[in-house]
């Protein structure tokens, strides 16, 4: 081992090496370290130890050749420079800090004055005296020494350099010589005469044709104040940069300067800027850089570099196109290999010399930073918002007209304030006139530009204002109706997203990626902490079947010396280093191989990681993928390249480890077992052997079950699992690439409002329980309920259209989702239509009056069923023919056909893919986002009202949550890819229409989205256990308790004995027992106190894992769903529905529309009540008339009188006479 002291000399001695290497990560330093030691990698034991020597002790060489002078001696201007050499008389760290004193002390003096542009943009001069900022004049002025070196009358200058010939050096070989141009006279001649006929023959131009017009643009020392200028950057700290650095940035800053001159603008040369340069040459290997590295040339020649190649690589330059260099590539030339990494640039003068180049403040733009524009005409338009509030109804934001006001003509010249105001003053009256009765709470103006306005618009002066506000009230001349006036459309700004679901374009041929798998198991801390002792890491290759004699690199963390590592704690960091370590070799050594996937990432192993890495790995940029506190993905970067990604196989294949193994991989075996009582702090190594045959079967089962799901989804839909994150997103992609007709059925994203209105009609599936108690029931299940409606049902298509008045259409020509005003009779003893609580959110199936928006097609199912239903608004869609009909059916066939021949593995993926589609097209686009950042950007969201948390990781580097699409306005949303929640919608309302008509069974004790529980036997033509939307019989009851839903406990028989199943949602489900729900049917209101223990239990805060132990009440009488309903005896029977007046969500329009239904409901009540009165008195009337005339018969004595009445009366009864009394001869009127 050897000591520090050894260990400083041995850097001493590689100093000049070891100077580049100084800034780059700790690890890469190591690895080279290591190799020159003959340390191989794999040796991990004595690599850990040394490494850990080795980080203790660079520690100690950052400080001695890093930090700079740390008293806080302060020097006047004077003291540091002297002022006729400039040249620094003090360290150039007090020199800096000198400098950025004086900024910051200038800055401090104005921050709490109210500036106005003309302080601030003297403020800026005096911060930019202080700067020594790049131009010709500055240059000579801060280094005339320099400048004197490049600008010697007796040598050419760069100019006449560039515009020289060059050789390939033959005795250095990636080296030329330049032959520059030559004065005579006023021409310029290449000085070339001592070369032989040959070499004259292979002379090239150092620049092409184009490149020497920019020359023109440039002054006659331009090129060495930016060569200046760009040491300057270079050389502050450091003695010896990057070749490839230096003639990159040479390159760029001497196209860049060419690019930005006013007369360049005006030249015909194109594509001469550095960007111009990168697109073009993409299919390249090289790209040429002729400025930068003849340049380099030109400094060498003068004395100012010396260049310092290590190993045997060199600089290598092709002479087709001009001088190239190779920044990273390896490439041959004739015999040799030519590598540019290892080519360093040495500085020959005193770095003093240059001047300082920071970072300037900016308080004020400059004039000089942009030409001079002629103020042209914009136009411009505005809106005003009206914000009312009235106790009934609430807020209402209305625009004061339909279209927007226009400020100026197509033009752009300006319309008059007076007409203006005028208009504005009528439109206000008439707003005034609709809201009567309704406060105002403020007023929003919104001003729209043709051309953007930088920065925000300034107030105007109030001797201004005095004077716009007396031109607004002067009369109009009446001449212009603004009201008239064409209103110009703008481009907008804001985002454009597609309106509809598209294609994917066909991808070629693909291969499979392999990708890696791992695990962490860990144990308890004295601090309830989960803190990992094992982990563990597999490669898995498409193509080569995963077997129990692949390779597991494992780390255990009792490996750790405890004397380098004294608590369990390092050595577990420790432990995990070398696992990240080992990943990151792995993914370079296979750079396909990106993937590693741990199951249950999100909650457990990715908490682990995502705090390692951010603690213990600054030079990774981390960044992880989290959405509702769930952890999607952790990518890591090294700069912008992107090293690895750590995913979670649950969100692709969710389900237990051990029951995914029994369908994808059963030939690998179950899921092992260890008591995790006995895995104690002092057990660890002992158990050393079983705990890591543990973790590794665990590897090996994730291994192979993601192998066959990648091989089977491959060889069905030729596709990589890799390149999704979860199932949904593979069941869409499946759907868009292979069954999706754009044509036919296309879907249409909703846009901010229209997904807003939509998602309030987006209810879950039915879950009640109506009956408490039953004997020999029967429990069925839906066959795949979810995909037999996407395939039965209709669909809504085409582009939605917004409706604010459904006053004079019927329900039965609407299809869309409708705001309705919904009343449900108390004689509907299980009702139909949900109702979202808006206190807790809860989803309820009441009786009484409400309103919310529903599937129209659900709302004329409630109105067969005895609902009132009156629409007030929404948006209409077109009826179409289901799009998912071909993705079931094919999926469904599979399946069936892989259960005959029984391939459980390829009937659990077709299963998978057919149920996880319709929530994907109805993801939330609100959601709580976290991300990791530096402070300035945590600054920024902490200042907006989205934010929610932030948790500081170490110096400059937060977690920050927000809330995403806040519903500010367009500029805010940012939806999911290929959301359209009119689907999953009505797929879930087509879902309740399905299951309601055995829902509404008098026998139904219980349901459950897509199962309920029925006292008697469903017929036989509705049970199969293979046909798509059919019931199969799950279990025959003996015995069941259904307290409430999610909580119910049945007994059921079997051939090996009584099975007991028993459900509860909440936090005792680890804690309740079958007896419970015994003793809580016998005493609904009781509760019991248990203590429960959570084993894992995320903290967001602390990014760790803690085992938590809390008390939960267990209860089921709520009332929050229905009502429990008692006998005579107090016996728990049944329930009633909850009975709900609640008309809140109304808003003005609403109500008004509502009033007018209700009027005109009164006034058809009415009118039907007069007729019933009117017909009730002519019946009565008729009966008096046939009883007198019947009485009148039955007294004469005469019977051809009474024939003749007879006959007379019938000839009456025809003409109508007996009917209508009023028609009646007033002689046979009677009394």
């Amino acid at each position: 081992m050897l000591t520090t002291r050894q260990f400083k000399c041995m850097l001493e001695k590689h100093k000049l090496f070891l100077l580049p290497v100084r800034f780059q990560s700790t690890s890469n330093w190591i690895s080279h370290f290591a190799n020159t030691l003959d340390m191989p990698e794999n040796k991990s034991e004595n690599r850990a130890k040394i490494e850990s020597f080795w980080e203790g002790a660079l520690k100690d060489i950052y400080e001695e050749t890093l930090m700079y002078d740390n008293n806080d001696v302060v020097h006047s201007p004077d003291e540091c420079v002297d002022p006729e050499t400039r040249k620094i008389k003090v360290p150039k760290s007090e020199f800096v800090k000198t400098y950025k004193n004086s900024v910051f002390s200038l800055l401090d003096c104005y921050r709490y004055e109210n500036n106005d542009a003309q302080t601030l943009e003297s403020l800026q001069r005096e911060i930019e005296d202080l700067t020594l900022n790049f131009s010709e004049d500055s240059i000579y002025k801060t280094s005339p020494n320099i400048m004197v070196m490049l600008t010697k009358n007796n040598l050419p200058s760069a100019k006449e350099f560039l515009r020289g010939k060059y050789l390939m050096d033959k005795e250095y070989p990636g080296r030329m010589t330049i032959y520059a141009e030559s004065r005579s006279g006023d021409s310029l001649e290449t000085s070339g005469s001592e070369l032989s006929d040959e070499e004259n023959k292979n002379l090239r131009c150092v620049l092409s044709e184009s490149d020497k017009s920019l020359l023109v643009e440039l002054g006659e020392h331009s090129i060495e104040c930016l060569l200046v200028h760009t040491l300057g950057h270079l050389f502050n700290l450091e003695n010896i940069v990057s070749l490839a650095s230096l003639v990159d940035r040479i390159e760029r800053n001497v196209r860049d300067y060419a690019s930005s001159s006013t007369l360049y603008y005006n030249s015909r040369v194109c594509n001469l800027s550095m960007d111009a340069v990168d697109k073009g040459t993409k299919a390249s290997k090289t790209r040429a850089y002729p400025f930068g590295t003849a340049l380099v040339e030109f400094l060498v020649s003068r004395g100012l570099l010396r260049l310092v190649t290590y190993n045997v690589d060199l600089l290598n330059f092709s002479d087709d196109s001009g001088p190239k260099t190779v920044v990273k590539n390896v490439v041959k030339k004739g015999h040799n290999y030519y590598r540019s990494s290892l080519v360093y640039a040495e500085c020959l003068f005193n770095p003093a010399l240059l001047p300082i180049k920071l970072n300037l403040p900016m308080v004020f733009p400059p004039k000089d930073w942009e030409p001079h524009k002629p103020e042209q005409k914009r136009y411009a338009k505005a809106n005003i918002i009206f914000y009312f509030k009235n106790r009934e109804v609430g807020d209402i934001a209305k625009p004061l007209n339909k279209q927007s006001i226009p400020l100026t003509f197509d033009d752009g010249s300006p319309i008059s304030k007076s007409e203006i105001y005028a208009s504005v003053f009528s439109s206000i009256f008439k707003l005034i006139e609709i809201y009567d009765g309704f406060g105002v709470v403020r007023i929003a103006i919104r001003a729209h530009f043709e051309e953007n306005i930088p920065g925000p618009l300034q107030p105007l002066k109030e001797e201004l204002l005095e004077e716009a506000l007396s031109e607004c009230i002067k009369p109009s001349s009446g001449e212009i109706d603004i009201s008239n006036l064409p209103v110009k459309s703008l481009s907008s700004t804001s985002r454009k997203y597609p309106k509809n679901i598209t294609v994917p374009r066909k991808s070629g041929n693909i291969s499979l990626r392999p990708f890696l798998v791992a695990d962490t198991e860990t144990i308890i801390n004295k601090n309830s902490q989960h803190v990992p002792y094992a982990v563990g890491v597999m490669v898995v290759n498409p193509g080569i079947p995963v077997s129990r004699r692949e390779r597991i690199d494992t780390y255990f963390s009792e490996d750790y010396s405890s004397r380098i590592f004294p608590t369990f704690e390092e050595r577990s960091c420790q432990m995990l280093k070398s696992f990240i370590f080992r990943v990151a070799a792995i993914t370079r050594q296979n750079r396909s191989a990106k993937t590693i996937y741990f199951h249950n990432l999100g909650r457990f192993d990715g908490i682990f990681l995502l705090k390692h890495l951010a603690l213990y790995h600054p030079n990774y940029t981390v960044t992880p993928l989290m959405r509702d506190n769930r952890l999607y993905e952790v990518a890591v970067y090294s700069k912008k390249r992107l090293l690895f990604t750590f995913r979670d196989s649950l969100h692709l294949l969710p389900g237990k480890l051990d029951d995914l193994a029994k369908n994808l991989c059963p030939e690998l075996g179950s899921k092992g077992s260890i008591s995790y009582e006995d895995v104690r702090l002092e057990s660890l190594s002992i158990m050393k052997e079983s705990l890591l045959e543990y973790m590794e079967q665990d590897i090996l089962l994730l291994g192979g079950i993601m192998q066959s799901f990648q091989d089977i989804y491959y060889k069905a839909y030729q596709a990589d699992i890799v390149n999704k994150l979860t199932i949904a997103s593979l069941a869409l992609s499946l759907f868009r690439e292979k069954y999706y007709d754009y044509n036919k059925h296309r879907i249409h994203i909703p846009n901010q409002n229209e997904d807003t209105f939509i998602r309030r009609g987006y209810y879950g599936g039915h879950t009640d329980a109506y009956l408490p108690y039953g004997t020999n029931l029967y429990y069925y299940d839906v066959n795949s309920l979810y995909p037999f409606v996407m395939k039965e049902f209709s669909m809504p298509g085409g582009t939605p259209v917004w409706h604010s008045d459904l006053e004079y259409m019927t329900l039965d020509n609407m299809f869309g989702f409708i705001e309705a005003y919904v009343e449900c009779p108390k004689s509907i003893k299980k009702p139909f239509l949900p109702y979202r609580d808006n206190k807790d959110g809860t989803l309820i199936f009441p009786t009484g009056t409400f309103v919310g928006v529903y599937y129209s097609e659900e709302l004329k199912y409630a109105r067969d069923i005895g609902y009132t239903i009156i629409p007030i608004c929404g948006y209409l869609f077109e009826e179409m023919e289901s799009p998912f009909k071909d993705y079931i059916n094919s999926l469904f066939e599979s399946r069936s056909n892989a259960k005959k021949k029984g391939n459980n593995a390829l009937s659990f993926v077709y299963k998978l893919l057919m149920n996880s589609l319709y929530g994907r097209f109805g993801i939330n686009p609100q959601s709580t986002k976290t991300e990791m950042c530096n402070k300035s950007k945590r600054d920024r969201i902490f200042r907006r009202p989205e934010f929610i948390d932030d948790v500081f990781l170490r110096e400059d580097l937060y977690m920050v949550s927000y809330l995403t699409n806040p519903g500010k306005g367009p500029s805010y949303w940012d939806p999911p890819k290929n959301s359209a929640v009119q689907l999953a919608a009505a797929i879930t309302a087509g879902s309740r229409i399905y299951m309601y008509k055995y829902i509404s069974r008098e026998d139904c004790l219980y349901t459950d989205t897509d199962s309920i529980v029925l006292g008697n036997p469903l017929p036989e033509e509705d049970v199969s256990s293979s046909v798509l939307g059919k019931f199969k019989l799950e279990d025959k009851i003996l015995e069941g308790f259904f307290l409430a839903p999610k909580c119910y406990s049945y007994t059921t028989e079997e051939s090996d004995g009584n099975k007991k199943v028993y459900k509860y949602k909440g936090p005792g489900r680890n804690v309740i027992t079958p007896e419970w729900y015994k003793e809580q049917y016998a005493d609904p209101s009781q509760s019991l106190i248990k203590k429960v223990t959570y084993q894992f239990r995320p903290d967001w805060k602390e990014l760790s894992v803690k085992k938590k132990e809390s008390t939960t009440t267990l209860r089921t009488l709520s009332n929050s769903k229905r009502i429990p309903f008692f006998n005579e005896k107090g016996k728990y029977v049944s329930t009633d529905p909850l009975d709900i007046n609640d008309l809140s969500s109304l808003n003005y329009i609403g109500t008004k529309l509502l009033e007018s239904f209700k009027r005109k409901t009164a006034i058809l009540e009415k009118e039907n009540s007069a007729l019933s009165q009117k017909l009730q008195k002519l019946e009565q009337e008729r009966g008096i008339i046939a009883q007198r005339r019947v009485e009148e018969g039955n007294n004469t004595e005469d019977n051809n009188t009474l024939e003749q009445n007879n006959a007379k009366r019938a000839e009456d009864n025809i003409n109508g006479d007996l009917l209508d009394p009023d028609t009646m001869p007033r002689d046979k009127k009677p009394p």
